[in-house]
């Protein structure tokens, strides 16, 4: 944001990184009125665009703009494409808009086949399979299936607005997969496998992934999941992360729709992060594991039916929250917020209190703060632990209605209480 004028003369660069056609996706200028003047550089990052994608760069009133009306992207700004946009000088801003896109070194899909195969030569541009050296790239919103079929070996994959891309076996990558805004990559079946140690190799996922039923899945060798940029995880099968990472950023969000179990049994490096929202929805007696030793939860996890257990560890300093199941290791000391709701799809308002259980022990720290909403004598929200409880930390009440002087709610309760650190009054 600019306050007042904004303006690029002719000997100065507005440099641009672009990552989707929505305006959260990509930066620009918010200003009074805008001289534009000079020239803008845009950089796709990890994103390909489909022609009559378009970017309000800048937004303000019209001063003067000597801009070109069109503006050349080298495939030294892209990934295996150049692309060429018109430029139009508003009343309300700079607007630029894909009109040409040539696929230079990269190998794209045409699926002149039509049965979505990657494996059938036909079905790429030009004719042949991919291979370990190429940057391929999905971008005319067809479904493509890697079928299972031995190793797949490519260095990077841009999966376009619309595209799908289907992995049903191993594959092996240099470098990222990129899934734009409006694309879904579903992970079915395989090892997806990092082949150097010194290049980052990660699927950077902005839209849809779904980790779904199929042959059992590992990460090897580094390779990470990277959830950015309001993308949406839903994991509905089993995986391990024998040596890699899953970090699920501030606006992303990760549904566990099943009582699968995210684990290891190889490698030495297995992490997985929460930093934005993370819900678990198991309809199955059995819970939802994260089986990890280094689990952090920085953002919320939200257990709304069902049990969302974890094995091994929990680094917590967000919100642990929702009105299912939580089970923790025995001796494990969390901090963060514990928050009960409702129920699914309920909002935390009056009338919607709800009760939070830990199944077994639970232990917090003086970090540790338990919020709960108070809106009648018989309506208030309740942490229950079913085994051991040894509390610190504070108590935070929402109160909602005027009590009784003698009015009593039991919000907290424990098969055993071996020890209470907790507040005597909470005002």
């Amino acid at each position: 944001f600019v306050s007042g004028d904004f303006t690029v003369d002719p000997t100065s660069t507005l440099s641009v990184t672009v990552a989707g056609e929505d305006e959260d996706y990509y930066s620009s200028v918010y200003c009074g009125t805008y001289y534009m003047n000079g020239d803008v550089d845009i950089l796709f990052s990890t994103y390909v665009p489909t022609i009559g994608s378009n970017y309000d760069i800048i937004q303000g009133s019209l001063g003067s703009c000597g801009s070109s009306s069109s503006d050349f992207i080298p495939e030294s700004q892209a990934s295996g494409f150049e692309t060429t946009l018109a430029v139009f000088c508003l009343f309300y801003g700079v607007n630029y808009e894909v009109t040409d896109i040539n696929y230079t070194t990269a190998v794209s899909w045409d699926g002149e086949a039509g049965d979505g195969d990657w494996n059938n030569p036909a079905n790429w541009d030009p004719n042949g399979i991919p291979t370990a050296n190429d940057v391929v790239i999905l971008n005319n919103q067809e479904s493509v299936y890697t079928n299972g079929s031995g190793v797949t070996q490519v260095k990077q994959i841009l999966v376009g607005d619309y595209s799908e891309l289907h992995i049903q076996g191993p594959m092996e990558l240099l470098s990222v997969i990129g899934v734009n805004p409006y694309a879904y990559l579903y992970w079915e079946g395989g090892s997806l496998i990092k082949t150097d140690p010194n290049v980052q190799s990660f699927i950077l996922n902005r839209g849809g992934l779904e980790i779904g039923y199929g042959s059992f899945k590992t990460l090897e060798g580094g390779f990470g999941i990277s959830n950015q940029d309001y993308g949406y995880v839903v994991i509905y099968d089993d995986f391990n992360i024998n040596d890699g990472y899953f970090t699920n950023y501030s606006t992303g969000y990760v549904d566990i729709n099943s009582s699968a179990t995210i684990g290891y049994d190889s490698g030495s490096s297995h992490v997985f992060a929460n930093y934005g929202t993370m819900g678990s929805l198991v309809f199955s007696s059995l819970p939802a594991q994260i089986n990890l030793p280094s689990v952090t939860n920085g953002g919320s996890i939200e257990a709304r039916l069902g049990t969302l257990s974890f094995g091994e560890g929990l680094t917590n300093y967000g919100e642990l929250m929702g009105g299912g199941n939580f089970q923790l290791p025995n001796s494990l000391v969390i901090g963060g917020s514990i928050i009960p709701e409702a129920g699914i799809g309920l909002s935390r308002s009056a009338g919607n209190t709800g009760t939070l259980t830990f199944i077994g022990n639970l232990n917090t720290s003086p970090s540790a703060a338990f919020v709960l909403a108070i809106d009648a004598e018989d309506d208030f929200d309740k942490v229950m632990v079913t085994g051991t409880a040894n509390l610190s930390g504070l108590i935070v009440v929402d109160l909602n209605y005027l009590p009784a002087n003698d009015a009593i709610f039991e919000i907290i309760s424990t098969g055993t209480l071996a020890s209470n650190n907790l507040p005597s009054q909470v005002v």
